[in-house]
């Protein structure tokens, strides 16, 4: 199955992890919408995982969102986030 990145087609809470492997560098505009629609598929104690981070250049303000929780910013540039309940 191929998406657009904005406009995932899949239910909302569906996944346990979800998983951007150098994807993000490619979406050149519409990458907050992009960010929402991770969060809006990944299930409350998911898990969201962006390799490379360095190419999204905004880590700051998934800092700020309330629904998440950064819980590591591994080696190699992968940053992984954690869907609140």
């Amino acid at each position: 199955m191929s998406a657009i990145a904005q406009y995932l087609p899949f239910r909302k809470n569906v996944f346990d992890e979800v998983i951007a492997l150098y994807s993000l560098y490619y979406v050149k505009t519409g990458l907050n919408k992009a960010f929402q629609e991770m969060i809006r598929v990944t299930k409350p104690n998911g898990k969201i995982r962006i390799h490379p981070m360095h190419n999204i250049g905004f880590t700051h303000e998934l800092e700020q969102e309330p629904s998440l929780s950064i819980i590591e910013k591994a080696e190699a540039n992968t940053l992984i986030i954690s869907k609140k309940s």
